[in-house]
């Protein structure tokens, strides 16, 4: 035998010298003699697991340190930390200055989101990867403290305007890693407010809101508050003042008597109730309408125009926007009232009641001539043929001609004439008629009156007169060719 073959017999070759397997983060050699069949096996090393971490937060910011891992006696060549939700144990990524395989033992990660979080360190080499660590004890981001919430100092009421809230902490930074949800409220009941929102990691804790609305004047608040923390809450306050004028109210005066005063307060309003901008301490010129004039001509009784124009009364608004006004009116029955200025109004109905029974006069008239106008106190029918007809009945009315009611029995008139005679309800120079006791105080029957018959102009005189029960004024008319 040569030494040539005696050295390939002694020295074993070694075949493959290679960390290979990842099982139980342990590296194997493997080798084989020169001729030999088998191939031998040998523990390398073990790759240790993770060192637990320990992590400390300071603000929004949390440091996680660990202990160097070796493998025979070097470092390995990195670290991969991890962050899990310590009550749910669910991951999260973590901010980039934590991320990837890490060279150093300690890293900090900044913005992190508020909450509790546990951490974990894996170590690497290449292609081979220890276990991961234990979990780190809980470490606290705190959450959302409070808000700042900016708004105007004032603001026209229905007119929007923007809000700008910032999240902040107990040491009043912003919060910049905020993504809670917030909710709107407002001291005002008519606010139009944003719906909730969820802060987004664009926002960076602050976000401003658009076309917020108040509409009740006065000082008012605008609230914002965290939906899970609701302890956690903003304001500031806006005065409120009111918008243009949008209509006007009337106070209801209730029942009144005709012919006697009485005082309504009118209100000049912006679309939401409140003081009209330029109503507040100034006089204004409004138009009042809608009542008639009585049966006997009397027409309203409204504040006199001053230096408002003829038709329209100048009224004293105070700081609120009202305005006292004194009104007579006279003609009984159900009445609107209603003050305007250009195309803003406001209306209230009510009822006017007749004053005390004083006069008798003529209702219902009709002839074949030409009747007056009025035709009540007293009443002229005109350009009557021979045998021209006047017909009528015969009420009781208050001073403004308004046909009092339930005036109880024993009421009678008695029409005359001087000329001419009564065809209906009887015949003759006169009638007696009798007035209705209830409801309105009518006669129950109309009278029917023929003209004389002549060739010659003539006039006919009628005279109303009580012939039994309280005494009223009389009722004339004439009737003429």
């Amino acid at each position: 035998m040569n030494a040539r073959r005696v050295q390939q017999l002694l020295v074993a070759t070694v075949i493959t010298v290679l960390a290979a397997a990842s099982l139980d983060t342990v590296a194997y050699a493997a080798w084989q003699a020169h001729g030999a069949s088998t191939i031998a096996w040998g523990k390398a090393t073990t790759m240790p697991s993770g060192p637990t971490p320990s992590a400390s937060a300071s603000g929004t910011s949390v440091t996680v340190s660990w202990s160097t891992v070796k493998v025979g006696g070097s470092p390995v060549g990195g670290y991969v930390v991890k962050s899990y939700d310590a009550t749910t144990n669910v991951p999260r990524t973590v901010g980039a200055s934590c991320s990837g395989t890490l060279t150093t033992t300690s890293c900090t990660e900044t913005n992190v989101p508020s909450g509790s979080w546990r951490y974990t360190v894996t170590p690497h080499s290449g292609s081979w990867t220890g276990a991961e660590s234990a979990k780190s004890a809980a470490v606290t981001v705190a959450g959302v403290d409070h808000f700042s919430v900016s708004a105007p100092s004032s603001a026209t009421a229905g007119s929007g305007f923007n809000v700008t809230v910032t999240a902040r902490n107990a040491s009043n930074a912003t919060l910049t890693t905020y993504r809670g949800t917030v909710h709107f409220s407002s001291s005002d009941a008519q606010a139009t407010l944003p719906s909730d929102y969820t802060f987004t990691a664009s926002d960076n804790g602050v976000h401003t809101f658009s076309n917020v609305t108040l509409a009740t004047a006065g000082t008012m608040t605008v609230t914002v508050n965290d939906t899970v923390t609701t302890s956690a809450t903003g304001s500031d306050s806006v005065a409120v003042s009111g918008a243009g004028l949008d209509h006007f109210t009337l106070t209801n005066p209730g029942s009144q008597t005709a012919g006697q005063a009485f005082t309504v307060t009118v209100a000049a309003l912006d679309a939401y109730g409140n003081p009209a901008s330029g109503w507040t301490s100034t006089n204004g010129c409004v138009t009042f309408s809608g009542p008639s004039s009585s049966p006997g001509g009397n027409a309203p009784t409204y504040p006199a125009n001053k230096s408002c124009s003829s038709g329209t009364s100048r009224l004293s608004f105070d700081s609120n926007a009202q305005a006292s006004a004194s009104i007579t009116l006279t003609d009984a029955g159900s009445t609107t009232l209603t003050v305007s200025n250009g195309t803003k109004s406001g209306t209230t109905t009510f009822t006017v009641l007749t004053t005390t029974a004083a006069k008798l006069a003529w209702t219902n008239a009709s002839t074949n001539g030409t009747l007056s106008n009025p035709c009540l106190f007293t009443c002229s029918a005109t350009h009557v043929n021979n045998n021209g007809l006047f017909s009528a009945t015969v009420s009781v009315t208050d001073t403004y001609g308004n046909t009092v009611t339930d005036v109880g029995t024993g009421r009678t008139v008695k029409v005359t004439t001087n000329g001419g005679t009564f065809t209906a309800p009887t015949s003759g120079s006169s009638v007696t008629l009798t007035i209705s006791a209830t409801g309105p105080a009518t006669s129950t029957a109309s009278f029917t009156f023929d003209g004389q018959t002549s060739f010659f102009p003539w006039t006919d005189n009628l005279t109303a007169a009580t012939q039994s029960g309280p005494v009223y004024s009389q009722a004339t008319a004439t009737v003429s060719k």
